[in-house]
């Protein structure tokens, strides 16, 4: 029986009441009567500015993230998927060292093409004008390198046994490259039948970077860092970082509709 234990008290914390909130907040977005797509930009309202001028359109239609926030949440999303799919669920070992490298690069071009866009905005000296589809790949090559630098943080902080190998070297990073790629490609035929698959992932990919704060946050508190054998033993900790990411999502969201109706602030 005593073996039995962390799957009913994931990390200390009994299963059913994170849980049920997640199930609660979830319900609750289920049966707003509002559109799919609106309540994706609700969720996103926290974290995005949404500006027409500043996102690709889907059959003509404005997904609820901007092109940049498309790029860095759909190419993290993406990058996670992959590497979870290709085994990579308990590798702990960092990148290479040259991937390593890449991807403080990739992150420091996006660095580099927000403040160009920025000054811009502000009528001052750029280096050239912005463009979307330049937000996109900047943005998805940024979202694969947070990804790189995250996963074996988290899988180091979940699990007693984890897999010491690095993550991913040059070859792998080759083919995580083309995936990418393959997924800016998509994004920028502007189908409209994307339109929700693309919307879901990214929002998926901000709620997902969110609640991966939050889980960090949660086992360091719970003193339970490095303990989890099954993933049943994670499934406590996982729900309440999911239900504080949703709550954290609608707060954002909530703050800057006040600040519109109140103050009158707008997105740059």
């Amino acid at each position: 029986m005593a073996q039995d234990v962390p799957s009913v008290r994931a990390g200390g914390i009994r299963i059913w009441l994170p849980s049920a909130v997640l199930g609660v907040l979830g319900l609750g977005l289920l049966v707003t009567p509002l559109p799919l797509l609106e309540k994706l930009r609700i969720l996103s309202a926290g974290v995005c500015a949404q500006r027409p001028s500043h996102s690709l359109l889907f059959g003509g239609v404005q997904p609820p993230l901007e092109s940049r926030m498309i790029g860095i949440y759909g190419g993290f999303a993406v990058a996670v998927i992959t590497l979870l799919l290709a085994g990579r669920g308990r590798t702990t070992g960092m990148p290479r060292l040259p991937v390593l490298f890449l991807s403080l690069l990739f992150i420091a071009a996006l660095g580099f093409d927000g403040f160009n866009a920025l000054f811009f905005d502000l009528h001052l000296p750029h280096a050239y004008p912005p463009q979307n589809w330049l937000r996109l790949v900047t943005g998805t090559l940024c979202g694969l390198g947070i990804a790189l630098l995250v996963l074996p943080v988290v899988n180091f902080a979940l699990w007693r046994q984890g897999d010491p190998r690095a993550l991913v070297g040059v070859p792998g990073l080759g083919g995580l490259l083309a995936i990418e790629a393959g997924f800016v490609a998509l994004v920028l035929t502007g189908w409209g039948g994307l339109l929700y698959p693309v919307s879901l992932l990214a929002v998926a990919g901000v709620g997902g970077l969110l609640g991966v704060v939050n889980l960090l946050l949660v086992l360091a508190l719970l003193q339970r860092e490095g303990q989890a054998r099954f993933l049943s033993d994670l499934l406590g900790p996982f729900a309440l970082a999911a239900t504080l990411a949703v709550a954290e999502l609608l707060l954002l969201a909530s703050l800057r509709f006040w600040a519109e109706a109140t103050l009158g602030i707008t997105p740059l």
